[in-house]
């Protein structure tokens, strides 16, 4: 039995910040990059980027406020507002956001 544990290569075009997300039904490729994962009781943010890095960064924002109070609402409101901001102030994608 021969196994690789070779990691993937990573395109150019993907900052060093963005970590590898293995595929689920194939762990040995990229299904994505990610980056500044932030994730609460009631939010969960990300920024990712394709495997192939063609099409950008891209932000996934989740906001689950069903069962919160108005503190925690206010609380998930300035964390996604502050996650944001750290997004915003790295838009060349080189530097490691909050």
């Amino acid at each position: 039995m021969n196994q690789t544990t070779a990691t993937p290569t990573r395109p150019a075009s993907i900052p060093p910040r963005f970590a590898p997300v293995p595929d689920p039904l194939n762990p040995r490729t990229v299904a994505h990059f990610e980056a500044d994962v932030r994730a609460t009781d009631h939010l969960i943010a990300t920024a990712a980027v394709d495997a192939d890095g063609r099409r950008g960064v891209r932000y996934f924002l989740r906001l689950n406020l069903e069962d919160a109070t108005a503190t925690e609402v206010r609380d998930a409101l300035a964390a996604a507002l502050d996650w944001w901001t750290a997004q915003e102030a790295h838009l060349d994608a080189t530097e490691v956001a909050r």
